[in-house]
């Protein structure tokens, strides 16, 4: 079962490549915090969630993230 507590953000697998996932573990590690992430991948193809917890990812989640991560998607 997911922490209630625990920030998920998701994209849709066409937009995540290695430049996409890269920048948002740098946003990631610029909000250090005790939140867990958890990044969920949409298949268009499959319909299909898939759920992947970044363990070693704790964050504190503000809107300057959220405005970080909106910049590059």
């Amino acid at each position: 079962m997911t922490d209630p507590n625990a920030f998920i953000i998701r994209f849709e697998e066409y937009k995540l490549n290695k430049e996409s996932l890269y920048k948002l573990r740098n946003v990631f590690n610029n909000y250090p915090g005790n939140e867990e992430v958890i990044l969920e991948i949409i298949s268009t193809n499959e319909n299909k969630v898939k759920s992947l917890s970044l363990k070693s990812i704790k964050i504190k989640p503000s809107l300057n993230m959220y405005l970080e991560i909106l910049d590059f998607i």
